[in-house]
């Protein structure tokens, strides 16, 4: 097994986990506000973002995390504009101060493949 594979295949592991934890939320509170917030949104394409969707058809209400600018960007320009998500601009730690952070210049996106890429569908209930 090559590396790539075994990325992709914990990728895959990680999205149907996290899938199964936002259906049994979704199911556990129809008919209720369902609020989230999600650290390193990222752009918040629909392929990308596995809140995206729910947000879009059910209305939660959250908050959103992304401290690249140009993800930022994205991000709120990818949202509809008549969602209930407030955007933030910032980075999350354990601890408070000033560290590192490390980022894939936005030119080399083209080049790069993704982490984690979400086959995403448009819920159903």
């Amino acid at each position: 097994m090559n590396i790539h594979d075994f990325h992709a295949g914990i990728c895959n592991h990680i999205r149907h986990e996290i899938f199964d934890t936002i259906t049994a939320v979704v199911r556990s509170n129809e008919g209720c506000n369902v609020r989230f917030v999600e650290v390193g949104a990222n752009d918040g394409s629909s392929g990308h973002d596995p809140v995206f969707p729910y947000v879009k058809v059910h209305n939660w209400e959250g908050v959103l995390v992304e401290p690249v600018p140009y993800l930022f960007k994205r991000l709120k320009e990818n949202y509809p504009t008549d969602s209930k998500v407030q955007f933030v601009q910032a980075c999350c730690g354990s601890e408070e101060g000033i560290f590192p952070f490390y980022e894939v210049d936005e030119s080399a996106e083209a080049i790069i493949p993704r982490a984690i890429t979400f086959d995403l569908y448009e819920p159903s209930f």
